[in-house]
């Protein structure tokens, strides 16, 4: 499937007196899978962009449109079935239900209990599935929250710093599961993180300054 992703004139900021985050920002991605890296410091308006691309934020003007689907104020659509259906998220703070396993959490997303056996291996947490969140480290946190999102029947995903909390290993592990699933399962996977060291595992690289992104792979 061919993804085709516009920002079109997008201009957002927090509150209606602060500094645009974002000022004219246009931006068009074109394809079928992949890794696509946007680079930023702290603050710049990592998450932000994700959130546009997702429907969590809407820009003040212009518009976001994923393939058929228009983004911006003043159009409904059903947000729920486009995040679940086409464009899912990683938050990073990795959010997961308290009150349900670490197993549990994933059943949320598949009954598919190869699938969730399988990733839990290989990113070496399957000896926690029958944990509770609380009872955890954030870096097996964020791992059980990438595979609920690779595990989601989404086309495009887009994760917020998901390395963020690893060591150099486990970084790695993550990057090269993450560039396997985008070409096995024809997924587009955007990722927002200050980490320069994984952009060689990027299709396309873009980098946030001066109030837009700019390509710079």
């Amino acid at each position: 499937m061919l993804y085709e992703i516009t920002l079109h004139d997008i201009c957002f900021a927090r509150n209606e007196n602060d500094k645009y985050i974002f000022k004219n920002l246009n931006i068009h991605i074109s394809r079928d899978n992949g890794i696509i890296i946007i680079l930023g410091s702290s603050g710049l308006g990592k998450s932000t962009l994700l959130y546009l691309l997702n429907g969590f934020l809407l820009a003040e003007s212009g518009f976001v449109r994923v393939n058929e689907i228009e983004i911006k104020k003043g159009v409904n659509f059903d947000f729920n079935k486009f995040r679940t259906t086409m464009c899912s998220l990683m938050f990073q703070h990795y959010p997961l239900v308290n009150w349900l396993t670490c197993e549990e959490n994933l059943l949320l997303v598949t009954a598919n209990m190869d699938k969730i056996n399988y990733y839990l291996d290989y990113l070496d947490v399957l000896g926690i599935k029958n944990k509770y969140p609380p009872n955890i480290s954030f870096g097996q946190r964020q791992r059980v929250s990438l595979i609920q999102i690779l595990l989601a029947e989404t086309g495009i995903k887009l994760l917020d710093e998901p390395t963020s909390a690893l060591g150099n290993d486990n970084k790695y592990n993550i990057i090269e599961l993450i560039k396997k699933n985008s070409v096995v399962n024809n997924n587009l996977i955007i990722i927002a993180t200050h980490d320069r060291d994984i952009c060689g595992y990027a299709n396309e690289t873009y980098k946030i300054q001066n109030q837009n992104v700019k390509k710079i792979k």
